[in-house]
């Protein structure tokens, strides 16, 4: 069976405050005047400085003696930390509009797995805040879905990521999802801690079929091809397949999404596959690229990107 492989644990945020220091230090040029700018001591805002660069394990600027001058890693940080002042200058604004939001109606599309999972828990939240909006929700394949949001016909869609990206569309948030082995508790490999394709010889396995993208990804080996030329079940529906490994009809293969209530409750075990071939699946919230989008929707997308944030595992 296959080893438990460690997993990669997420770096840390930088601390805002550290972030803003910097920013200001990089743009006046010197300690003294970033600190008389932030109403702070000298002293003070040098440490800050210290720590931003101890937490990223470089230093940021080269002390001068006229000043401050930013190293190479110094002008990617400042890049990306303006990047997210801008980010988070919008958001505020969006919130600021959001508080007179009182009516509206949005449209949405998804894909079948995304709707059993954050997309309940994004519109559950979305309308304790905002009840009096309507949400047109259409549930369709990834393929369709984009096509729906470039056409107008659709604000947002929540689906998994085409390749390549559409050009007309604009990724507003993504969740990187890994692919595993769905069974139940009682199945002789559901102790594992991970496994390979190679460990599901002999098993029936239940699998989507050309119609999903789920299905392009689980092939991407042709490992699979070998040991199961004709498996025992392939379908359009994610749920049909959850519903079978429920009844111990056979492993599924699919991502974690739209079954975190029954391995909640105890009724499968999602096992990690640690076949390297095995791409990434990404769940995606498009909007139409250069498309005001109303208020509502606005309010809307926000609600579905803290939801996949929460899903996210990669």
């Amino acid at each position: 069976m296959a080893p438990n492989l460690p997993s990669t644990p997420r770096p840390r945020p930088l601390d805002l405050s550290g972030l803003v220091c910097f920013e200001t230090v990089a743009r006046l040029g010197s300690l003294s005047a970033a600190a008389a700018s932030l109403h702070i001591a000298t002293s003070a805002l040098s440490r800050r400085v210290r720590q931003l660069e101890d937490e990223l394990g470089v230093a940021v600027f080269e002390r001068l003696p006229r000043g401050m001058r930013l190293t190479s890693a110094g002008e990617v940080l400042l890049h990306h930390a303006r990047l997210g002042f801008q980010e988070l200058t919008r958001a505020r604004g969006i919130i600021e509009e959001m508080r007179g939001l009182k009516r509206g109606h949005v449209r949405l599309v998804v894909v079948e797995s995304a709707m059993r999972g954050p997309v309940v828990a994004a519109l559950s939240e979305f309308w304790r805040s905002f009840p009096g909006v309507e949400v047109d929700v259409k549930v369709v394949r990834s393929t369709a879905a984009a096509r729906l949001v470039e056409t107008g016909e659709a604000e947002l869609a929540v689906t998994f990521a085409a390749r390549p990206r559409a050009a007309r569309l604009e990724a507003m948030a993504e969740a990187g999802l890994r692919m595993g082995a769905v069974m139940r508790p009682d199945h002789e490999l559901a102790r594992e801690t991970a496994l390979r394709l190679r460990d599901l010889a002999g098993h029936p396995v239940l699998l989507a079929d050309p119609t999903l993208m789920l299905h392009d990804a689980v092939r991407a080996t042709d490992e699979l091809d070998r040991m199961f030329p004709r498996p025992r079940f392939s379908s359009n529906s994610i749920t049909l397949m959850s519903l079978l490994a429920v009844h111990g009809a056979g492993i599924a293969l699919k991502t974690r999404l739209g079954i975190e209530a029954e391995i909640g409750r105890g009724e499968l075990v999602f096992v990690p596959l640690s076949d390297t071939r095995l791409p990434v699946q990404r769940l995606v919230l498009w909007a139409r690229r250069g498309l005001d989008l109303s208020r509502a929707a606005r309010a809307l997308a926000a609600c579905l990107a803290a939801a996949l944030t929460k899903v996210s595992e990669i």
